[in-house]
């Protein structure tokens, strides 16, 4: 079922991979920027992440490089789609 919870879930489990499978853009894209705002505003111009988004994004660590977090992430992203589809 689409809730507003369920879709803005969904939106930070989609941010979090983004992070995980780019992280090499990622990581440019935060060495070439002044300030975590600069960041933002590039993560936004770049791929339109909302705040939200990129909340998730530039406060990710290198725990969620790790396979076992990102197979998790995925697990429950599928789990999420399930929902809506459902």
């Amino acid at each position: 079922m689409q809730t507003p919870e369920v879709t803005s879930r969904l939106a930070a489990l989609d941010a979090v991979l983004w992070a995980i499978d780019n992280r090499h853009e990622l990581d440019d894209l935060a060495l070439a920027s002044a300030n975590e705002a600069e960041l933002v505003a590039e993560l936004q111009r770049l791929h339109g992440f909302t705040d939200e988004q990129c909340g998730f994004v530039v406060t990710s660590s290198a725990r969620v490089l790790t396979q076992q977090y990102r197979n998790k992430i995925a697990a429950e992203r599928e789990e999420v789609l399930k929902d809506l589809r459902d």
